[in-house]
């Protein structure tokens, strides 16, 4: 395992990040792509999963250790976001038209409708002129 988790963080992503958070916290992968900046305590270094997002129905507080937290620290920010969301890349591109080319295109995940709708259209080049629409 730790030959796997080395070759990991050599990686670039969305994906691989929370692959390493999944491992790191034994969690289900649903349950850290679900996962909430409102949902991470980083001061008390706890991570509250909510009743409705567990297969059990009960909260689950997960306690997040320094290799997690490091892990964290390095993601972007987004209020309101998941933590692992592809649009973290969209914002830390210096300009949409370069996107589609950036190594995290290959490996963000796609939670809905409208990320594989902003997506394509990133893809096809018309995202700065349907920003608004999207």
């Amino acid at each position: 395992m730790p030959g796997f988790v080395a070759a990991l963080r050599q990686r670039d992503g969305v994906a691989a990040r929370c692959l390493e958070f999944v491992v790191l916290t034994a969690c289900r992968s649903g349950e850290a792509r679900g996962a909430r900046w409102s949902e991470i305590d980083l001061a008390a270094k706890l991570w509250t999963i909510p009743p409705e997002r567990m297969k059990a129905g009960k909260p689950h507080r997960v306690p997040l250790s320094a290799e997690t937290l490091a892990v964290l620290e390095a993601l972007p920010r987004m209020a309101g976001t998941d933590l692992f969301s592809w649009r973290h890349v969209v914002a830390s591109c210096p300009t949409w038209r370069c996107w589609p080319s950036c190594a995290a295109w290959a490996s963000m995940p796609y939670r809905t409708a409208r990320d594989r709708r902003l997506a394509r259209l990133i893809h096809e080049g018309n995202f700065a002129s349907t920003i608004g629409r999207a």
